[in-house]
């Protein structure tokens, strides 16, 4: 195996290698992306339950009304 081959093998791996790492970002990326939005849709539905909390709250602090007939 001549020099000049072996570099061109190594210079092969190297781009090989290059673009798995791209790819392996990529992924990373779509992972956190991922992440995120799960932690978003989790703060909208802690939101959601608070804000069904405080309308519970008000309803049972609200006086009763007498009955006239």
């Amino acid at each position: 195996m001549s020099q000049e081959h072996v570099w061109k093998v190594l210079h092969l791996v190297a781009k090989r290698l290059d673009l798995l790492t791209e790819i392996q970002k990529e992924q990373i990326n779509q992972i956190r992306r991922l992440i995120q939005s799960i932690e978003d849709w989790n703060r909208l539905w802690r939101e959601l339950g608070k804000e069904k909390k405080r309308k519970r709250r008000k309803r049972r602090k609200e006086p009763e009304k007498p009955y006239i007939s």
